[in-house]
């Protein structure tokens, strides 16, 4: 370069989460030991006020590329002189870090609102550095696969947080402040040996992911007596909640006993657990719309038809009783009348009772991978069938149109996995 381009560092400061002493600040500025060969090769971007109006360079000039750059050659505060802190400031681009290279002057990025930190999956011990929760803008947080062992209380600072995804982490606890962010409304804390505390129940939490969480520290699975569940419901706000993968073997009987139990909960995801039977679960969460028991050896499932469900989704996905596959709770479907989509597959039915084809509603049915030989007519009228293929040359006549074409009901088995799918899609996002 012909001639070093004297920087000026804009120092704006945000209330509430001033990151850089005004000492450190002033220091940068006067910085002169600067030549033009130490520079030559850097991003220089000029600030405000030391060009001429019609030759500033516009805030957007910033790519990603651009930021990461900066990361790898301007780590400390010592750095800002060569850079144009307005535009650190202003960055408001989602950024992706490695645990192992977040830079010093992470906290300058104050108009981020999307942060991923990222680790190798190997849970070794990091801290994070504090200046993360001064980031006040943050909307989204994940920390994922890196091994934290604890949150910092100054995580109240993120009063614009509304997701945080902690999947496989050590956390055994959270800092109450967490349960007090106001816009926080999703929380996936999978693979955590995670215990919760009462305070939970004063948060806004809609969804909330505890698959795998009765692990140990070194995430081996422990017993579960389902005692974390009469916690859960008492949250007055929360609509999904995945307890998956959890060794759950049964549902605390007391369950039921306090009023309001799970309120506002729609969504309820129980599957690979060890349950082998439910009672009242349907009928007391009235507001119930989507319920999934996969992969659970069941072989009693009470439904209380006397009150009013607004169930539409029933999932039995791979579930397995031994030998005798009689699901006696499937002839008594039908007296829930708001079931639309009832997913069966892989629970290797020899029979499908008839009382399955006069459930009401009932507009989507997979029966993939069973042992059915033959299907009763009654089903011939829901609008979406799953088959497997070797099962359609035994189907009867009623499943067979006027030209002799199987009904428009019938689908493909790869159809099953298509983006068509009914069972593909979440019907709380309709």
């Amino acid at each position: 370069m012909n001639k070093l381009i004297a920087i000026c560092v804009i120092a704006m400061f945000m209330e509430g989460c001033n990151v850089i002493p005004s000492s450190q600040v002033a220091s940068a500025i006067s910085e002169s030991s600067l030549t033009d060969s130490s520079i030559s090769e850097e991003i220089i971007v000029p600030s405000p006020g030391t060009m001429p109006d019609d030759e500033l360079i516009p805030l957007n000039f910033w790519g990603d590329a651009d930021v990461y750059k900066v990361f790898e050659n301007y780590l400390g505060v010592d750095d800002l002189s060569k850079i144009t802190y307005g535009m650190v400031r202003s960055y408001s681009n989602p950024l992706s870090l490695s645990v192992y290279s977040i830079p010093p002057i992470i906290g300058e990025f104050q108009s981020v609102t999307d942060l991923y930190i990222n680790g190798s999956g190997k849970l070794g011990a990091y801290d994070l550095p504090e200046s993360i929760y001064g980031l006040c803008s943050l909307k989204k947080l994940a920390i994922r696969q890196v091994g934290i062992t604890e949150l910092s209380p100054n995580i109240k600072n993120l009063i614009n947080l509304e997701y945080l995804d902690l999947y496989v982490n050590r956390l055994a606890s959270l800092p109450a402040e967490l349960w007090k962010l106001p816009n926080l409304r999703h929380l996936d804390l999978q693979y955590n040996p995670i215990i919760l505390s009462d305070e939970i129940i004063q948060s806004n939490i809609r969804i909330l992911n505890l698959a795998h969480t009765s692990i140990d520290y070194n995430h081996k699975t422990i017993e579960n007596n389902g005692e974390m569940l009469l916690l859960l419901g008492k949250m007055p706000f929360l609509e999904r909640l995945d307890y998956s993968y959890n060794n759950l073997k049964t549902i605390p009987s007391n369950l039921f006993d306090g009023p309001n139990v799970f309120p506002s909960l729609v969504g309820l995801d129980l599957g690979r657990n060890e349950i082998q039977s439910i009672s009242n679960l349907i009928a007391e969460f009235p507001k119930l719309r989507v319920l999934k028991l996969d992969c659970n050896p069941l072989f009693e499932l009470e439904l209380h038809p006397t009150k009013k469900v607004n169930l539409i989704r029933l999932s039995l996905k791979n579930d397995y009783m031994g030998e005798s596959q009689t699901y006696p709770f499937l002839f008594e479907l039908h007296q829930i009348g708001s079931i639309e989509q009832l997913d069966l597959e892989g629970c290797l039915l020899t029979e499908l009772p008839g009382e399955v084809g006069i459930i009401p509603n009932l507009e989507a049915l997979n029966l993939l991978t069973n042992n059915l030989y033959s299907l009763p007519e009654s089903i011939a009228i829901i609008n979406l069938l799953y088959i497997d293929e070797d099962l359609k040359e035994q189907l009867p006549r009623p499943f067979y149109d006027g030209n002799n074409e199987l009904i428009p009901a019938i689908q493909k088995q790869e159809d099953a996995f298509s983006d068509e799918n009914l069972f593909n899609k979440d019907p709380l996002d309709n």
